[in-house]
């Protein structure tokens, strides 16, 4: 399925043009987020977490540690249709975030840099379900090895990965 996404194109990462976004867009499309709560990480400019509340997408958080982006993320989720919520919030910070939603997630975005990723998957497990899902992306391929050794350090089990260009993104579920 195709969305059509509206975003306000500000300076931040993220207008949904760049690999890794374009490939985690479609996968929300492939998978169906029908009545899921979604958590999305370093959001840029919300477009991942608009386009899972555009396919049905239950609830949405999205954190970024730009004031830029939130305000940026916040603009485009009004242009998408959407009103702020209990169903749908933006936060402003980093991954200490996440406390305030212990195991309530079905799925959390991070299209971020690796290196932070790799600090604060612990605190993105921590606020999925189990059984519930984290994907990943905004990595090169080379980072594989040091991803997937974390990914097994915090019991995320791989399902999933997918290649486009230099770019990896890594679907992972919590048991």
């Amino acid at each position: 399925g195709v969305v059509d996404i509206v975003v306000a194109p500000h300076m931040s990462f993220g207008t949904g043009h760049h690999t890794t976004t374009s490939m985690m867009v479609r996968r929300v499309a492939d998978m169906g987020v029908e009545g899921l709560r979604g958590l999305d990480m370093g959001c840029g400019t919300g477009i991942l977490g608009i386009a899972a509340l555009l396919l049905g997408a239950d609830a949405l958080v999205a954190i970024d540690i730009s004031s830029e982006c939130v305000t940026n993320t916040l603009h485009n989720i009004q242009l998408n249709g959407f009103a702020l919520s209990e169903r749908i919030s933006v936060l402003h910070g980093d991954a200490a975030q996440l406390s305030a939603y212990p195991s309530k997630a079905d799925l959390l975005f991070a299209n971020i840099h690796r290196n932070i990723i790799l600090e604060d998957l612990p605190r993105y497990v921590a606020a999925v379900r189990s059984g519930g899902e984290v994907w990943l992306s905004g990595f090169l391929l080379s980072d594989r090895t040091a991803i997937y050794q974390a990914l097994e350090a915090v019991k995320l089990e791989v399902v999933d990965e997918a290649t486009s260009e230099e770019w990896l993104f890594v679907r992972s579920r919590k048991g």
